[in-house]
C-alpha cells in the first residue's frame, strides 16, 4: 500500500516531508483522509496526491517541474487504476462505459479549475497548462484510449538516458568501469546536450541538432568547466560568458572526446531498443592532425637532455622519481601510473628471473609480470623494503592515482627539453624498438600490456610467453649511449 496507512478502519493518504523542506512546509509528515476504506478506490487516489506533494517539495528546494515523461506514466498509471477499479465495481455494461468515458473529462476538469478557467478553449499560446499537466492529462487519455505506446516527446528524458548509462557502466563488477575523470567529463558533456535539446528524449535527436550542438560548443572557452558554478548554467549561459576577445577555442581533441561519450550513449540506448537508426553523433567532428601526431617517440639527443639536467638524486629508501620514472619506463614499456602504484611487494622472482608484477591496470591486459631489466637493478638497491616503492608520490585527481602530480611535474620538465614528448611516449620508444627487432606483435604486447589480436592466441593460449621469453624482449631495450 504506497502512501497509505488505516487509521480507524479508514485509509489515510500519507508521505514523509523531506528534512530540507520541513521548514517551508512546517510539519514532517503530510495526511489526508481519503474516506474510504476500499483499497481499489485509495490506491489511485494516493498516487495523485504523492504526486502533487512531490511537485511541492521539487519547488521548495527550486528544482523545476516534474518533467512531463514522469507525468504522462503517472497519468496513464492512475487511469489504468481507476478503469480498472471502475469494471470490478460497475456491474452495468452501460453505466461501465459512461464512468469509464468520464475519467478523462473529470480530470481535464479539474486541472482547468486549478489553472483559473472553466473551458479548454480558453487555452491558447498565452495561456496554455503546465507541461506536466498536460502530460498527464495526455497519458489519462492514452489509458481511457487503450493506446499503450508512449509517444517520443514522453520518452525518458535524455538526461535520465544518460544517467542510467553512466550508472550501468559503474555497476559493481562490471569489467569497463570508467575512471573518475572519465565519468566526470562524460557527465559534463551529457550536461552540455541536455540543455541544447530542453532534456528531450535522446531518440528525438537527429543528425542536424547534433550538428547544431556541436557548432554552439566549438563557441566555447576551453577553460568553461573550471569556475565552481559551472554545473548551474546553462549552455547558453556558458556561450554568453565565453563570448570574448581573449577566449581559447576548445581543441579538436576535447571536441572529438566529446562526440565519443555522445557516440557511445546513443550505441548503449539503442542495444536496449531506446533509440533506432544510424548514430547521429558519428563524423560530426575530426580528430585532427595535431593529435595524431601527438606523444611522438622521444628523440636519443632529447632523452640524453633531460637526463643531463636532472641527474640522479636518490636516497636511501627513496629513490627520485625524476630520475627513475622515465628510465623504468624506457626499459620495460610500463605506464606511469603502473609505476607509481608498485609496492616491495610487486618485485617477484619467476624461473629465477626478478619481475615486476603488476597486479591492476587499465585493462585486463594490463595485468602482467614484466621482467626487470639488469640496468634497473641499481634502482633495487635504492627502493625501500615495504610499501611503495615511491614512497612520497602525492595522490591527486578524481581517481586519486599516485601518478597525478608527479606526471604533471614531469610534463614541465618534459616541455623544457628541446624536442621534448611525454611520458607516454616512452612507450612508442619501447614499440619502435621491437618493431625494428621483429618481435612478434603479440609477444610485444605482452610486455606493453595490450590484449592480444585474434583468437588463436587470445583464447587458446592464455597464460602467454614464459618469463625467460620476455626477458629476452625487455633485453631489447637501451638507453641512449649518454643517459
Amino acid at each position: 500500500m504506497r502512501y497509505l496507512k488505516w487509521r480507524y478502519n479508514t485509509l489515510w493518504f500519507q508521505i514523509a516531508v523531506p528534512k530540507e523542506c520541513r521548514a517551508v512546509i512546517g510539519q514532517p509528515m503530510l495526511y489526508r483522509n481519503l474516506r474510504t476504506a476500499d483499497l481499489a478506490v485509495a490506491q489511485p487516489q494516493a498516487l495523485v496526491l504523492a504526486g502533487e506533494a512531490k511537485e511541492k517539495f521539487r519547488a521548495v528546494r527550486g528544482a523545476p517541474a516534474q518533467h512531463k515523461a514522469d507525468a504522462f506514466i503517472s497519468g496513464r498509471l492512475w487511469a489504468m487504476a481507476e478503469l480498472a477499479r471502475i469494471d470490478r465495481e460497475i456491474k452495468d455494461a452501460d453505466d461501465r462505459a459512461v464512468r469509464r468515458d468520464l475519467v478523462f473529462d473529470v480530470e481535464l476538469e479539474r486541472a482547468l479549475a486549478d489553472h483559473g478557467v472553466t473551458d479548454a478553449d480558453e487555452l491558447d499560446d498565452d495561456n496554455p497548462l503546465p507541461p506536466a499537466v498536460d502530460a498527464r492529462l495526455q497519458g489519462i487519455r492514452a489509458a481511457v484510449q487503450g493506446r499503450r505506446e508512449t509517444p517520443d516527446e514522453f520518452k525518458a528524458p535524455f538526461s535520465r538516458t544518460a544517467s542510467d548509462y553512466i550508472n550501468d557502466r559503474q555497476r559493481a563488477g562490471a569489467s569497463n568501469r570508467l575512471t573518475a575523470q572519465t565519468v566526470a567529463q562524460s557527465e559534463a558533456v551529457y550536461r552540455l546536450f541536455a540543455h541544447h535539446i530542453g532534456d528531450a528524449p535522446l531518440r528525438t535527436t537527429t543528425r542536424r541538432i547534433a550538428s547544431q550542438f556541436f557548432d554552439k560548443v566549438k563557441r566555447l572557452d576551453a577553460n568553461w568547466g573550471r569556475p565552481p558554478k559551472t554545473k548551474e548554467r546553462t549552455l547558453d549561459e556558458l556561450l554568453m560568458l565565453s563570448d570574448r576577445e581573449d577566449a581559447k577555442p576548445l581543441s579538436d581533441r576535447t571536441l572529438f572526446r566529446y562526440m565519443t561519450s555522445l557516440g557511445k550513449l546513443w550505441e548503449w540506448a539503442k542495444l536496449r531498443e531506446e533509440v533506432e537508426g544510424d548514430n547521429p553523433f558519428n563524423g560530426q567532428v575530426k580528430k585532427g592532425e595535431n593529435d595524431r601526431n601527438a606523444n611522438a617517440p622521444w628523440a636519443d639527443d632529447a632523452i640524453e637532455a633531460y637526463f643531463a639536467a636532472h641527474p640522479d638524486q636518490s636516497k636511501g629508501g627513496k629513490p627520485d622519481p625524476f630520475f627513475w620514472l622515465p628510465r623504468i619506463a624506457l626499459l620495460s614499456g610500463m605506464r606511469l601510473d603502473e609505476i607509481c602504484s608498485l609496492t616491495a611487494a610487486d618485485i617477484e622472482v619467476g624461473d629465477g628471473i626478478k619481475c615486476f608484477d603488476i597486479k591492476r591496470g587499465k585493462t585486463n591486459s594490463a595485468e602482467r609480470a614484466v621482467p626487470i631489466h639488469d640496468a634497473l637493478l641499481p634502482f633495487l638497491e635504492v627502493v625501500p623494503k615495504s610499501g611503495y616503492l615511491f614512497p612520497d608520490l602525492i595522490v591527486g585527481g578524481k581517481d586519486k592515482k599516485r601518478s597525478a602530480q608527479v606526471g604533471k611535474q614531469l610534463g614541465r620538465r618534459f616541455a623544457a627539453i628541446n624536442g621534448g614528448s611525454t611520458f607516454h611516449a616512452f612507450r612508442k620508444n619501447v614499440a619502435g624498438t621491437f618493431e625494428r627487432g621483429r618481435v612478434p606483435e603479440s609477444e610485444a604486447a605482452q610486455i606493453l600490456g595490450h590484449g592480444k589480436k585474434g583468437i588463436t592466441y587470445k583464447i587458446y593460449s592464455p597464460h602467454g610467453i614464459p618469463i625467460s621469453m620476455r626477458k629476452a624482449l625487455v633485453d631489447l631495450l637501451s638507453l641512449p649511449p649518454n643517459a
